[in-house]
């Protein structure tokens, strides 16, 4: 049973932060999250399941040149 995911906001994306050891992936629901690297960069990611039941990632670009909405326009048209 696939978990239930409160969706992320615009301003919990702005000030995410990398931790050391910490949390770095911030989940949106539908699979659509952003990975924080220790660089300070914030990346949008989809991790989906082929047909054949190998999982995949793919990568949408970093934040905010991608926002929230545009990421997950991406996502639903992917």
């Amino acid at each position: 049973m696939p978990k239930i995911v409160k969706a992320l906001t615009e301003v919990q994306c702005r000030n995410a932060r990398y931790i050391e050891g910490g949390k770095n992936i911030f989940f949106d629901g539908g699979g659509l999250y952003l990975e924080l690297k220790p660089s300070g960069g914030k990346s949008w990611r989809l991790k989906y399941q082929r047909p054949n039941g190998a999982a995949n990632r793919i990568g949408f670009g970093s934040y905010p040149d991608i926002t929230l909405l545009k990421a997950r326009q991406l996502a639903t048209n992917t």
